[in-house]
């Protein structure tokens, strides 16, 4: 890949020179190259002080590589890291890089327009923001957090309607054993044991059939960027413990309604 710039597109952009110098203001013969670490090392070489002085042709023109920057993106992080070329002219496309302060913005970006419009009065103006072409790499991956935060979330309220009313279900079947287990003076953390060890169970079975395939699905979309986190220990975690305290919530609301009934109620019951 093959990018032009001048002197000042180094340190607008942030990039950090590893060896060698950045282009010099006053070179006229715009001959100067920059390359980075990956295309230092498909030139075949390690240290970046080696390929200082050697010279590259592009388009036509013979040029000295004059310096080494660290690896950067272009592009989305799906395309992994390609071997760039910084050229010391001025663009064919007639396009320039500025960074501009946030502070009253409308009126600065329409004296941009009246110094571009004297330069370049056959172009038409065109500005855009880094920010949104970011945004623009990762507009899918928006969608899809989006989607899968709301499916998530209706998948939780079916989940706990579910429990709630297995929770229900068990406190109306065990309403006379809940009143003999009180009268023989069974403590509340024996009752609602009782209901927490059925529903535990169910949720630790879960969480052990789930999180294998969520952690593979996972990392296999990680695997679509060349710059990646990795999954930790704490991801599954953080989800068994949001698993347990939803089930826990859930459980405990019927749970306590059915412990707290009269016992004299109960017996009556069936």
């Amino acid at each position: 890949t093959v990018k032009v710039g001048d002197d000042q597109y180094v340190p607008l952009f942030g990039l950090k020179l590893m060896a060698g110098r950045n282009f010099r203001s006053n070179d006229s013969t715009r001959r100067e190259a920059l390359i980075n670490q990956t295309m230092l090392r498909q030139l075949g070489l390690r240290a970046p002080a080696e390929v200082l002085g050697k010279r590259l042709r592009l388009w036509d023109t013979e040029r000295t590589i004059v310096g080494v920057v660290a690896d950067f993106h272009l592009g989305d992080w799906q395309a992994g890291i390609q071997p760039i070329t910084l050229l010391n002219q001025t663009s064919e496309n007639h396009m320039a890089a500025l960074k501009l302060a946030p502070a009253n913005l409308p009126a600065t970006l329409k004296a941009v327009e009246q110094v571009w419009n004297g330069q370049f009065p056959d172009r038409v103006f065109r500005a855009s923001f880094v920010d949104d072409q970011v945004r623009e790499f990762y507009l899918t991956e928006q969608i899809l957090l989006g989607l899968i935060q709301v499916f998530s979330l209706i998948a939780m309220l079916i989940g706990c309607l579910g429990l709630y009313g297995l929770v229900a279900y068990m406190a109306e079947v065990k309403t006379k054993e809940i009143g003999v287990r009180k009268v023989l003076g069974a403590g509340l953390n024996e009752l609602l044991w009782l209901f927490g060890r059925e529903f535990g169970k169910l949720a630790v079975l879960g969480f052990l059939m789930a999180a294998p395939l969520g952690g593979w699905l996972m990392s296999g979309w990680l695997q679509r960027y060349a710059s990646h986190v990795s999954l930790s220990w704490w991801v599954f975690a953080a989800t068994f413990a949001l698993t347990v305290t939803v089930t826990l919530l859930t459980v405990s609301y019927e749970s306590l309604k059915a412990v707290f009934t009269s016992p004299a109620k109960s017996l009556r019951s069936e």
